[in-house]
């Protein structure tokens, strides 16, 4: 079984893939579970397609505490206003006999673990800790610290490709060999083993030698959300041939 745990569709307001490449993409890489982790909404992805195609749909929501940083609530149908304290987001997910999920947690700006100077307070509720990330580079101090997070308060180590357009579906995914068939259970309980898309050169979301640049995270903070997201869309249709050459091959 390979499972993604970390994905955005165009529900997302920074994510650009649709239903129908979310799952030709996870017919091609022969993905057999995905979760759908929108920012601060339910997932509307529909199950039937993914069901006749024999892969599994993990509905869930990648929620933003007060501070800005994000926990994943897995299995879970609903969302909550945005800007709640940690507390009640955990509590809220346990509520829904959801799974946990710290995503990036070293992350700048949005890490729960960087966020939140207590998170330690915390962990004893988790489920799953994120080691490897598609959308960020750890560093070894990093890796060392979530292992150190996850020997000591028993958190399952997990990757996730934290993929906001088609192409970055499946960089990372998770490998669980296991006759048992409650995705749930096996999602809490076990730990898989982490591998990567070797057919990419470098991972699909670093940065490019603009988005490097101070002047360009300066800009970013002054443009409104919705014109990036108009500048991304453009960027987005521009390369949509190659992204539907890669999508079919």
């Amino acid at each position: 079984m390979l499972i993604d745990f970390h994905c955005h569709t165009k529900d997302s307001f920074d994510a650009f893939t649709s239903y129908e490449e979310l799952l030709q993409v996870c017919m091609n890489k022969n993905i057999s579970a995905i979760a759908i982790t929108e920012h601060d909404l339910p997932s509307k992805v529909p199950d039937n397609k993914f069901r006749e195609n024999n892969i599994s749909l993990i509905h869930g929501c990648e929620f933003t505490t007060d501070t800005g940083a994000h926990i994943i609530g897995l299995f879970i149908r609903e969302a909550l206003p945005k800007k709640n304290n940690v507390q009640s987001i955990i509590d809220y997910i346990i509520s829904q006999n959801g799974i946990i999920y710290i995503p990036h947690p070293f992350k700048d700006k949005t890490g729960f673990c960087k966020m939140h100077s207590d998170y330690e307070r915390y962990l004893k509720h988790c489920n799953i800790i994120e080691i490897a990330n598609g959308g960020i580079k750890e560093s070894k101090e990093d890796i060392n610290k979530i292992k150190e997070i996850s020997k000591k308060y028993g958190l399952i180590l997990v990757s996730g490709s934290d993929s906001h357009k088609s192409e970055q579906i499946g960089y990372y995914v998770n490998y669980y060999e296991t006759e048992n068939t409650d995705l749930h259970y096996i999602v809490k309980n076990l730990s898989p083993k982490l591998y990567y898309d070797s057919n990419y050169h470098q991972p699909p979301r670093r940065l490019n030698f603009l988005q490097k640049k101070a002047i360009y995270q300066y800009l970013v903070l002054k443009i409104s959300p919705k014109f990036k997201r108009f500048l991304k869309k453009f960027a987005y249709t521009i390369l949509k041939k190659n992204r539907a050459n890669y999508i079919s091959n």
